[in-house]
């Protein structure tokens, strides 16, 4: 599609408006990763421990591999905890695969170092997000389609662009909205729900 920059373009200069990106989301770590540990807890400790290391190791690449094992390490002794650096669910936020706010709007938004994929998560859904600041300057995050229409947060589950139905009106596609697309029936509805909980419409 030639013309989604034009689509982006068109909402984000309307009035009131300071951020507009192609898919977003309600899904919270804080709340995943309370699910989670529920779920472990149910577990014997080698069910659990085996669950653990296949979670680490799910994929080889070295980089995923050393920062999930970070995570399990700081959260295994209390030094990280998802609940303090993010909101619980619904955590409304754009994703930053493609966005567009003008410059003005980004002078005013706190932007720290974005070295690892934590700090880009934090940046994207944390507590501190640019979905979160934005709002916080009084100023609305919309979703836009590939219909050229925009959604207003509390509507982003009907815009069918993120790990709805078919994702048919999807603007700008990227790995995750790939990988919903290639999953199997269990892993959609599992990834709808993530992304939306109620509002779950997987196709």
């Amino acid at each position: 599609m030639s013309d989604w920059l034009a689509k982006l373009y068109r909402w984000v200069t309307a009035q009131g408006v300071g951020l507009v990106g192609a898919t977003a989301s309600y899904q919270s770590f804080s709340t995943g990763n309370a699910e989670r540990e529920r779920m472990l807890q149910k577990m014997d400790f080698v069910a659990r421990l085996r669950w653990r290391i296949n979670h680490v190791f799910r994929d080889m690449q070295i980089r995923l591999v050393t920062q999930r094992s970070i995570a399990w390490l700081l959260g295994s002794t209390g030094l990280w905890d998802p609940a303090r650096h993010f909101p619980s669910f619904p955590n409304y936020h754009v994703r930053t695969n493609a966005f567009m706010a003008s410059r003005e709007t980004l002078a005013r938004v706190q932007i720290g170092p974005v070295i690892f994929k934590l700090s880009a998560y934090m940046f994207e859904s944390g507590r501190n997000s640019l979905t979160g600041q934005i709002m916080r300057l009084g100023l609305r995050p919309l979703v836009v389609g590939r219909n050229g229409e925009a959604y207003e947060k509390e509507d982003w589950h009907m815009a069918d662009t993120f790990r709805q139905d078919l994702q048919e009106n999807l603007l700008v596609a990227d790995n995750q909205t790939d990988a919903y697309a290639l999953a199997d029936a269990a892993g959609r509805v599992e990834l709808s729900r993530l992304a939306w909980g109620e509002h779950a419409r997987p196709g």
